[in-house]
C-alpha cells in the first residue's frame, strides 16, 4: 500500500507536532491531526489473523520500521495486557 497524498500530509503534521510526553493522552494536541481515516488505516484490531493482514498492509506502506502496540484491554491488570502481547508476537508476528 502506497500512501495517498492526503494521508501523506497528515503523517507529516504528525510527525512535525508529535510530542512524546504527551503520546496517548487526552490533552495532546497532535491528536487532533489525525484524522479517522488515518486511525483505520493504522490501528490494529481482530482476530490474529485480521491483525496479521493488518500488519503486512501496514509495513508495505513504506516509511514503517516500527509498530508499538499498546493493549487496549479493561481495567489496570498488566497480566491481561502481556497475555495480548504474547498473542501478538506468538499469532500474529512469528507467522509473518
Amino acid at each position: 500500500m502506497k500512501w495517498n497524498p492526503e494521508d501523506q500530509v497528515v503523517i507529516d503534521q504528525v510527525r512535525a507536532a508529535y510530542d512524546s510526553y504527551q503520546h496517548a493522552t487526552a490533552a495532546s494536541t497532535h491528536r487532533l491531526l489525525v484524522t479517522d481515516r488515518f486511525v483505520d488505516l493504522m490501528a490494529l484490531a481482530g482476530t490474529p489473523d485480521d491483525v496479521r493482514e493488518q500488519v503486512q498492509r501496514v509495513a508495505s506502506g513504506g516509511g514503517v520500521n516500527r509498530i508499538i502496540l499498546l493493549p487496549q484491554v479493561p481495567g489496570q491488570d498488566f497480566v491481561q495486557r502481556e497475555q495480548v502481547l504474547r498473542l501478538f508476537a506468538d499469532e500474529v508476528m512469528a507467522r509473518l
